[in-house]
C-alpha cells in the first residue's frame, strides 16, 4: 500500500514566512546602537536608546 500526498510548497512557504514574521514582532533582539555604540535590546520598529535617548530605528529583513 502507498499514500501519495499533494500540496502546495509555495502556500507553505508562504505560510512558514508569514508566521515566522508574526512571532519577530513579540520578540526583542540584541543590537549596536547607531548614534552611541552601546549593546541594547529593541523590539522591531521604531525605539528610543536607553543609553543616549536617539532614536533606533530596527528593520527585520526576511530574504530567505
Amino acid at each position: 500500500m502507498s499514500v501519495k500526498f499533494k500540496f502546495n510548497e509555495d502556500a507553505i512557504k508562504e505560510a512558514a514566512l508569514q508566521a515566522a514574521k508574526e512571532k519577530a514582532k513579540t520578540m526583542t533582539f540584541d543590537v549596536e546602537c547607531p548614534h552611541c555604540h552601546a549593546s541594547i535590546n529593541v523590539p522591531e520598529g521604531e525605539s528610543v536608546c536607553p543609553v543616549c535617548g536617539d532614536k533606533v530605528n530596527l528593520h527585520l529583513n526576511f530574504g530567505f
